[in-house]
C-alpha cells in the first residue's frame, strides 16, 4: 500500500516537473 503511494506520489512529482519545465522553456523563448 505505501509502495503504491509512493509511485503515485513520484508520478504526480514527475508530470508536475515536466509541467514546469514547459512554462519555463515557454518563458524563455
Amino acid at each position: 500500500m505505501i509502495f503504491i503511494l509512493a509511485i503515485i506520489t513520484d508520478i504526480k512529482s514527475t508530470i508536475e516537473g515536466e509541467k514546469q519545465w514547459m512554462i519555463t522553456k515557454e518563458m524563455y523563448h
